[in-house]
């Protein structure tokens, strides 16, 4: 690609224009067009574009270079990328910026990412916390677990947890079990989510206590949790929460893998050395098997061998068409007024 082209589709890129469908848009095919990039030695001539640029074009440079360096696999493009972090200071280009370092193979200098992750402006913020999620290490780790203690609001704290989730260690947990309490549901959602990652079995009373929570989707996190990594202290309160789900089952259907299959997975390890935990599972198999959905039992055959026993699924019933019906009807009102036997002996 010429420089003349390298111009004429930045150009392209950073054009404004009314609102249109998208693929008939200029912009877009020129973005379309920048993410085939894949010459290396474009690098220098993108980057000598920025200085002086408007932050359209220069959100269309990052864009182009993010592509260039996911297509080359190129190291160099990928710290050059990094580099201007510490150029910018438009807010709006910083978090395009870092939501471009996504597409890198490799995310390198953590450290030039991490002061901001406690950037003043939240769009900024957020976007870095997200890139510090995909570069494993200790710097990461350390910036998210500061980030979650300076708690400038609800949305960086669950920003935070939902990347250690990914890159944290045991070391954060006690950091992010702070949160499983929180008077915010989201914050306590996405803690006992992240808990399942990061937590050790002395977690369990925590996890207990979650399955005691108003918000149904922090009762199924918790489950999750416990299935994962609780040990026996949980039983009990597993064994009450599917008896009761048993008992109450959703308004609305429950499909894949439910709260109900995850306790019963968690309960068949502890199902030998408990006697609550037997009588559930018998109390199943002899009468509530049929409050059981079709995929509930499905995952229960095929994952825990007590159940692989159990009724099968009975065939599909063939309901005659409302026609048929009315058809059979009057055929059989024909024949009594006939006095017609239809044809069969005495």
């Amino acid at each position: 690609m010429t420089e003349t082209e390298l111009d004429g589709l930045l150009r392209r890129m950073a054009t404004d224009e009314p609102a249109v469908n998208s693929e008939d848009s200029i912009s877009w095919r020129a973005y379309r067009e920048a993410e085939r990039l894949s010459d290396a030695r474009l690098l220098d001539p993108l980057l000598v574009r920025l200085p002086g640029a408007k932050t359209d074009l220069r959100i269309a440079v990052y864009f182009a270079i993010s592509h260039l360096g996911r297509n080359t696999r190129s190291m160099a493009v990928a710290e050059a990328l990094v580099g201007q972090l510490s150029r910018e200071r438009n807010g709006l280009c910083l978090q395009f910026l870092l939501d471009d370092l996504l597409r890198l193979p490799r995310i390198p200098q953590a450290e030039l990412i991490a002061p901001f992750a406690e950037d003043r402006r939240a769009c900024v913020r957020e976007s870095a916390i997200a890139t510090l999620g995909h570069c494993p290490g200790g710097i990461s780790e350390a910036a998210l677990v500061q980030a979650l203690r300076s708690r400038k609001d609800s949305r960086t704290v669950i920003c935070a947890m939902r990347a250690l989730r990914t890159v944290g260690t045991a070391q954060s947990a006690s950091d992010v079990a702070r949160f499983a309490a929180d008077a915010v549901c989201e914050v306590r959602l996405t803690a006992i989510w992240a808990l399942e990652a990061l937590g050790g079995p002395e977690l369990t009373p925590l996890f207990i206590a979650a399955l005691g929570d108003r918000v149904a989707n922090v009762k199924y996190n918790a489950m999750r949790a416990i299935r994962r990594c609780g040990d026996a202290r949980a039983v009990e309160a597993v064994c009450r929460r599917v008896a009761y789900l048993l008992s109450h089952p959703p308004k609305i259907g429950m499909y894949g893998e439910t709260e109900i299959v995850i306790g019963l997975s968690y309960l068949d390890r502890h199902r030998a050395s408990n006697m609550a935990a037997q009588d559930l599972f018998d109390a199943i198999a002899t009468q509530k098997w049929n409050r059981l959905n079709d995929e509930e039992k499905a995952y229960l055959r095929r994952d825990i061998a007590f159940f692989g026993e159990c009724p099968p699924p009975m065939p599909p019933v063939e309901i005659p068409e409302r026609e048929s019906w009315v058809e059979a009807e009057w055929t059989l009102r024909n024949r009594l007024a006939r006095n017609d036997d239809g044809g069969h002996p005495e």
